[in-house]
């Protein structure tokens, strides 16, 4: 590679990697047993007084922005790796969230969430089944397609409909 990477530390604020060309950042193991790892860790208290994570806190950050008119845009697009509960010796309970910034909107809005338990939530921060999906629009927001020639294991799904919002449904 003939790449130039420079190391800026301006904003005070962490470390910069700036460069003009597409700089990649590449983790490179060779190893039969170990790979390559991008790790979030996350404590409380300080670095020589580390205290437990607590629920909610981020473990790891991965956020997409970009440059608009004058300057860089915050986080318009990001995947969030968080603490479900109070971490202890015997409690490591985790989720991962995906935000998405609608088009001509300028602020995150959550888009999926990935629970402790495997449950998957589209458009809702906390399912109650293996895959739960909410949508305040009069359109439908699930389609199940079952490929195949087989009529012995037919597609499954409870369907509900109600006023009121993802928020707070009625009848």
């Amino acid at each position: 590679f003939s790449r130039t990477l420079e190391i800026v530390n301006a904003n005070l604020h962490g470390i910069s990697l700036a460069g003009d060309v597409e700089s990649p950042i590449e983790l490179v193991s060779h190893s039969t047993v170990n790979s390559p790892v991008l790790r979030g860790v996350r404590g409380r208290g300080t670095l020589d007084s580390p205290s437990a994570t607590l629920s909610s806190d981020t473990l790891l950050l991965l956020e997409g922005s970009g440059w608009f008119a004058s300057s860089y845009s915050g986080g318009q697009a990001a995947i969030s790796f968080k603490a479900s509960e109070n971490w202890s010796s015997t409690a490591r309970g985790s989720r991962i969230e995906v935000y998405t910034t609608p088009i001509g909107a300028t602020a995150q809005v959550l888009g999926a969430t990935l629970t402790d338990a495997g449950q998957l939530g589209i458009g809702i921060a906390s399912p109650i089944t293996g895959l739960h999906h909410a949508k305040d629009e009069y359109v439908a927001s699930l389609i199940l397609t079952q490929l195949g020639e087989t009529t012995a294991n037919p597609a499954g799904y409870i369907g509900r409909k109600s006023r009121g919002t993802v928020a707070s449904p009625s009848i």
